[in-house]
């Protein structure tokens, strides 16, 4: 069930397919799967299809964006899966209990990022960045940087071509549990203000 209004998507269990979506309206934004307590048991799976390298999700006026239950199967589709930095200025982000598979491009494009939270987030053979971060250079209240993002209980499994986290110049950012298994490219965290308790890469 869409409603547009509210910039509110619930998916109930089973499986649903998305080509794109592109919306310049809503200005916050909420996908959510069936409950699950754990990320590794979402009920609801939300399938890339189409061959283009349009944008799955592409929200341009939406500040804040919570995205959340459901396994995604990017099947190697070549568009970034969600997108909002048209917007400019600082912006509020929660991804959080999702399983993501074979992703070809970028899944979470974020810029001049505040309060952001990424947890439970479990990837497997992903091409493409998990989350991305920059920032829009506005010389208004100074965004050349990201802030406060926390990353918490994730495993990021064979990640190639991009790093897992492209997440350079963060301040204030948090890192705790958090696994790089089998990942040609884990992480950019360069120029950044972070505080990490166990990070494993393998």
């Amino acid at each position: 069930a869409m409603h547009t209004a509210l910039g509110f998507a619930a998916l109930p269990p089973g499986d649903f397919g998305l080509s794109s979506i592109s919306d310049s309206t809503i200005s916050t934004f909420n996908l959510h799967g069936s409950v699950a307590e754990y990320g590794r048991t979402n009920v609801s799976r939300l399938h890339l299809i189409g061959t283009g390298s349009d944008t799955a999700l592409e929200m341009k006026v939406a500040q804040v964006t919570n995205l959340s239950g459901f396994d995604l199967y990017c099947n190697s589709y070549a568009g970034i899966f969600y997108d909002n930095t048209a917007l400019t200025g600082g912006k509020f982000y929660s991804f959080e209990k999702m399983v993501i598979r074979q992703s070809g491009n970028v899944v979470f494009n974020m810029t001049d990022t505040l309060d952001t939270l990424i947890a439970q987030i479990y990837s497997y053979q992903c091409a493409g960045s998990i989350a991305k971060g920059r920032w829009d250079n506005e010389v208004s209240d100074a965004w050349d940087h990201n802030t406060a993002i926390v990353i918490r209980d994730c495993n990021f499994n064979g990640s190639t071509v991009m790093q897992a986290l492209d997440l350079p110049r963060v301040q204030q950012a948090r890192m705790d549990n958090v696994w790089f298994q089998n990942c040609e490219y884990p992480a950019d965290l360069s120029q950044g203000q972070w505080d990490i308790n166990t990070l494993q890469t393998h």
